[in-house]
């Protein structure tokens, strides 16, 4: 008699209960997960379909405040005990936000990240890392930065993340939601492949039908988190028949094939095609329009009150064009004309709805989120309603969900003066009942003479409710791989430069005599020598011209700065500066030494080089470099909230100031969002491995070479040489 196979993981009684929230998530839940098993988690939204994942992959308790009630086992081991290396051995994860998942700079690390922390030997990473990228067809930009991805994109690297993991139990929390169809069924087809016995899945879907096929059994909860149905499939389906998904046509819509298309519905008739999309009175009309090398160029004429469906691969261009109608991206190629009127580069010629919902809100609370630019009283009262969130009217709007964030960024364009108003993924990650909300408010703003343009990759929605259809197809990348001898190892960064072959400690190591000295020698000759040699190092570095640019503002502009600080200090007070910080020459030497050290040295190359020799531990010195990492997001975020408080009119009242006004208000909610973001990426980085293991495989080659002794042996002999005229 054979032995039964344990479960992977195994749920009793689970109740889970936040940090502050007044009751528990989920009601007495009980689940048995086995391998080779697909089982699917459906029910409304905020019935605690993401947190029983949460709770099964170990988010919960160790990374989320919170703790649960009951049992919840995973291999054998109870979760809030297990360390976190039997955590991520065990499993992996793919979360319904792919932004916040995204850890590094480039697509290969991004994969190889976990397979680094689980300590997977050096030879065996690359091969893992272009398998996974292939299967979701993005090996051909393993080299780019993640956040030149689309949100499809980075869906999609997300689930090559967690196929190199080779996990025991894959979980996936709405994996395919901002997608393309087309795509979906790729990434169903990916999923059915990697299905093996000795691997479950347990997912959330809104939109089962790409996965249907591959469903084993489902979960069915209500809107409180009980179990309605636990068991095979069709045993639920016969008990409740609404889990079966209806059968789905107009995909060939989602799939241009090349060329651009068009579509349009007559009344109450179905979408037809159509040569081009003409109006005889439009309110926008786009001739040859977009951005070059971001998306095919869109002529057409759409009417007042259209409600205009924009579709098309992953990539292809939908939220830029949103972008330029709106004004957001001010380098628009072609011309658009606003009732007749043509449009500036850069100026307003729609409202707005971001992807990322955060970015819309203003104001302190719901409520007030909805009386910006309108009147107060029983309209915003009755919008509350319309959209669900009555109850959260005194909510701050960043401490929103996902999906109630995104109903409130849409409301917010009910009484918008503009015309045309853009949307960007407005039905993403909602259920059947919410997407009615924001179709019933869109339907409004259309009553209204609004023309709705909307990106998005809901298929029902489009052939539904879409009056107009623009399909743009999928962009065309000019660059290609190249054929013939073996390219150099793809997880290599471009060269920096002439310093680039360097150790990363080389030059450091070499400047420490000089470095010392400078607080010795307190001559402002010998401190002006160091700047000049220091600049002359960085132009002779040939690193890329804005790091050098970077390196000689920042020595120049300092020295600059502290020389006429100093000097009017003197004429005030009529004395000379003591304080060494307060030294021109002195400060602007040591930062010369620091950038120049650093200029042709990768974060990644220094951070292998502390971790592989100096023995630093590499959590730590992995944080230095995700904060170094972290900035140009900071930056991009930043420009974002400022777009979108032009956009909702914010700082008008005051006039040529308004941009310093938008300026200091978006500062409090750019510190918001990054530490969402922050804490976000620290849960993905702990699904990934992170500090699982003391030590980590190192992808980046640090050895040290002769020509790294030659160059430090030339340095110290330049400092010894100072020392000794300054001590003669």
């Amino acid at each position: 008699m054979s032995t039964p196979t344990p479960p992977l993981a195994q749920l009793e009684d689970l109740s889970v209960l936040y940090d502050g929230a007044p009751a528990p998530v989920l009601d007495g839940l009980s689940l048995e997960q086995f391998d080779g098993q697909v089982t699917a988690v459906v029910g409304p939204s905020g019935c605690g379909k993401s947190t029983l994942l949460h709770t099964v992959c170990g988010i919960i308790p160790h990374s989320i405040p919170a703790r649960y009630y009951g049992s919840a086992r995973l291999l054998g081991e109870e979760v809030a005990d297990a360390s976190a290396a039997h955590i991520a051995q065990a499993v992996a994860v793919v979360t319904q936000d792919p932004d916040s998942a995204i850890v590094t700079t480039s697509l290969y690390r991004e994969v190889a990240f976990p397979l680094q922390n689980l300590r997977v030997p050096a030879e065996e990473i690359p091969p893992r890392v272009e398998e996974a990228l292939r299967t979701v067809g993005l090996w051909e930009r393993h080299e780019e930065d993640p956040a030149r991805l689309s949100g499809g994109q980075r869906q999609r690297l997300q689930i090559a993340v967690a196929l190199a993991m080779r996990p025991r139990l894959l979980v996936l929390d709405e994996p395919t939601s901002m997608i393309d169809p087309a795509a979906r069924e790729e990434i169903a087809a990916l999923l059915r492949s990697s299905l093996t016995e000795e691997r479950g899945v347990l997912l959330i879907e809104h939109d089962l039908r790409p996965v249907w096929d591959i469903i084993d059994r489902i979960l069915l909860l209500d809107d409180a988190g009980r179990v309605l149905a636990l068991g095979p499939r069709e045993e639920v389906v016969a008990q409740f028949p609404q889990v079966r998904p209806a059968p789905q046509e107009g995909g060939e819509i989602f799939r241009p094939h090349g060329q651009i298309r068009f579509y349009r519905r007559e009344g109450e008739g179905p979408l037809t095609a159509v040569p081009a999309l003409e109006d005889p009175d439009p309110i926008l009309r786009l001739e040859e329009f977009g951005l070059s090398g971001r998306g095919c160029p869109v002529s057409a004429a759409l009417g007042r009150g259209e409600l205009v469906a924009l579709v098309g691969p992953n990539g292809s261009g939908k939220t830029t064009l949103l972008e330029a109608i709106a004004g957001v991206q001010p380098r628009a190629r072609g011309r658009a004309f606003h009732d007749g009127k043509e449009l500036r580069r850069g100026s307003i010629g729609a409202g707005f709805v971001h992807q990322n919902p955060w970015h819309q809100f203003v104001s302190t609370s719901v409520r007030k989120e909805l009386e910006v630019g309108s009147a107060a009283g029983e309209g915003v009262e009755t919008l509350l309603e319309e959209i669900g969130l009555a109850a959260h009217a005194e909510r701050h709007p960043m401490t929103l969900s996902g999906g109630q964030a995104r109903r409130l960024s849409v409301a917010t364009m009910h009484d918008s003066p503009h015309e045309v108003l853009c949307l960007d993924e407005p039905t993403y990650g909602q259920d059947p009942a919410n997407i009615r909300r924001l179709v019933a408010l869109i339907e409004q703003l259309r009553a209204r003479g609004h023309t709705v343009i909307v990106a998005t990759h809901d298929v029902d929605f489009v052939l539904h409710h879409a009056s107009r259809v623009i399909a743009l197809p999928e962009r065309q990348r000019a660059e290609e791989e190249p054929a013939g001898p073996e390219p150099r190892p793809p997880h290599t960064r471009r060269r920096l430069g002439l310093f680039e072959r360097l150790y990363p400690l080389t030059l450091f190591a070499g400047i420490l005599p000089v470095f010392v000295l400078i607080f010795f020698w307190r001559l402002q000759t010998f401190h002006l020598a160091v700047m000049v040699a220091c600049s002359v190092g960085c132009v002779v570095s040939l690193a890329p011209w804005r790091r050098i640019l970077g390196c000689l503002a920042a020595i120049w502009g300092i020295w600059a700065i502290l020389l006429f600080s100093a000097g009017h200090v003197i004429a005030e007070y009529q004395s000379p500066v003591n304080n060494a910080l307060m030294d021109p020459y002195l400060v602007a030497a040591l930062i010369a030494l620091v950038l120049v050290s650093g200029i042709g040295t990768s974060p990644h190359r220094m951070l292998s080089a502390l971790v592989d020799d100096l023995h630093v531990p590499y959590r730590l010195a992995s944080a230095g470099v995700a904060a170094l990492d972290f900035m140009p997001r900071f930056r991009r975020e930043f420009a974002t909230l400022r777009r979108s408080r032009r956009l909702r009119g914010i700082g008008l009242s005051w006039g040529v100031a308004a941009p310093v006004y938008r300026w200091c208000s978006s500062f409090v909610p750019l510190c918001i969002i990054a530490v969402r973001h922050a804490e976000k990426v620290a849960m993905s980085m702990d699904t990934r491995a992170f500090g699982a293991f003391p030590t980590r495989t190192s992808i980046d080659p640090t050895a040290w070479r002769w020509w790294d002794t030659v160059l430090l042996v030339a340095l110290w002999v330049v400092g010894a040489v100072g020392w000794w005229i300054y001590l003669s």
